[in-house]
């Protein structure tokens, strides 16, 4: 994806996408990027993501460690095994859905303090 510095909100859901490239969009609160074939997400450059949607694809791990403004995320039917998350007191987490992968460690949780709803 070429520079579009002003972007705040990307649906590319349903396309067979096999791999993304956001680093020109720092002001990308919402990333609907479900139903594809995505093995890997960089989010490093995402600081102002919010909201991620990323069900349905051939993930193994996300990490949103730079993602200190992400309240949600909705992650099902991946082949996730890990998940790292903002450093307790940083997370903004409020919802997370991972239903349907093969995590098991989920000491990320207790770096939520925000969290109110948990699907597994």
């Amino acid at each position: 994806m070429s520079s579009v510095p002003l972007l705040a909100s990307l649906d590319c859901s349903g396309n067979q996408i096999e791999s993304l490239d956001t680093p020109a969009t720092p002001l990308l609160e919402l990333l609907d990027c479900r139903n594809n074939q995505i093995e890997t997400l960089d989010l490093d450059a995402l600081s102002s993501l919010a909201k991620l949607y990323c069900g349905s694809n051939q993930l193994t791990a996300l990490d949103l460690s730079s993602n200190q403004k992400c309240t949600m995320l909705d992650c099902p039917d991946n082949k996730i095994t890990s998940i790292t998350v903002a450093p307790k007191g940083k997370s903004s987490l409020v919802e997370i859905n991972y239903s349907g992968n093969p995590l098991q460690d989920l000491g990320f949780v207790d770096e939520c303090d925000n969290l109110e709803v948990f699907v597994s």
